[in-house]
């Protein structure tokens, strides 16, 4: 069983014609805009910290992609 995890909400402000190329290559990879957003922030930022030597996991930060 996976523990609990707390998700925040946030909200990002983004030009229609950004809003637009997200959705169109959410489509184009059969996925959400929404996911698609969570993966793009997501394996930079674990790329980061595994440089760091501090990687969390997907999990443990409330990642739901």
């Amino acid at each position: 069983m996976m523990p609990s995890v707390h998700v925040k909400k946030v909200d990002v402000d983004m030009s229609q014609n950004v809003v637009d190329a997200l959705d169109e290559q959410a489509k184009h990879m059969g996925g959400t805009r929404r996911s698609l957003i969570k993966i793009w922030l997501w394996e930079p930022l674990r790329e980061e910290q595994e440089r760091d030597g501090r990687l969390i996991s997907p999990r443990e930060d409330g990642d739901r992609a």
